[in-house]
């Protein structure tokens, strides 16, 4: 399952990267569970879901931090440096904060790129 992160440098702007999930952090378990491991992502404040009606293309927005998750549909991800990313259900977005108050010109568009199927993206915000 791919992952990316969005995030955002002191100009302000938001970049999109791959995250693969080997350079995340994982706790083995012990006994019975070794082998079976965990990352802590953050810490969860409340789940939304979004609908991305088909051919929708909304501008450049500022997001709370988290994870997106693609449920169904395709997502076309665009950040302000113009890099775009095609998530397909599965696919996940480490969301880091976007400048908010940096004076930043960041931002992300999560656009459905179809013309008849609906999207459907879940959010997980953290701080």
């Amino acid at each position: 399952m791919p992952m990316y992160r969005v995030y955002t440098t002191e100009d302000g702007h938001t970049h999109l990267e791959a995250w693969p999930a080997e350079r995340l952090s994982f706790e083995a378990g012990p006994g019975p569970f070794k082998g079976l491991g965990g990352a802590v992502l953050g810490d969860a404040r409340r789940i939304a879901l979004l609908r991305i009606a088909p051919g929708s293309q909304p501008p450049l927005h500022r997001a709370n931090s988290g994870m997106a998750i693609v449920l169904e549909g395709d997502v076309l991800l665009g950040v302000s440096d113009g890099t775009e990313v095609l998530l397909h259900p599965g696919d996940a977005v480490r969301i880091e904060s976007l400048g908010v108050g940096r004076g930043g010109v960041g931002g992300w568009s999560p656009a459905n790129p179809s013309e008849g199927t609906p999207a459907l993206l879940a959010l997980v915000h953290m701080p």
